[in-house]
């Protein structure tokens, strides 16, 4: 596995566990909302570099390391910076960026189900 990987996907979850502790200490939100909003912003920012490295020909976030971050959590801020930063927004080219983001949502919508059914 190369050194971008393992950088990245440290830095994601890292970022986001360092997140969702500072949210989840300031807030009385359900524990899920926290992680949600934590993943989602650290995605963001992701998809948001990786398009600013795209520009200037520099080192690119694995894809990999996008669909990691939608997969915990952050497939709002992935949807949210597919939009705004314009990146991967192409769906022929990339196909496998929907269909992860779309069971991202599945997963939580059934997380959440399975939670407040109990």
């Amino acid at each position: 596995m190369s050194r971008i990987y393992v950088w990245s996907a440290a830095l994601g979850l890292g970022l986001t566990a360092i997140l969702f502790l500072i949210i989840d200490l300031q807030t009385s939100w359900w524990w899920y909302w926290n992680w949600l909003f934590a993943a989602s912003v650290v995605a963001f920012i992701l998809y948001g570099v990786d398009k600013a490295q795209a520009k200037r020909d520099g080192t690119r976030i694995p894809n990999a390391i996008h669909h990691m971050m939608a997969l915990i959590g952050g497939y709002p801020g992935a949807i949210l910076g597919r939009i705004i930063f314009r990146h991967k927004s192409n769906i022929r080219n990339n196909p496998l960026y929907v269909v992860v983001l779309i069971l991202s949502f599945l997963l939580s919508v059934a997380f959440i189900y399975w939670h407040f059914a109990n």
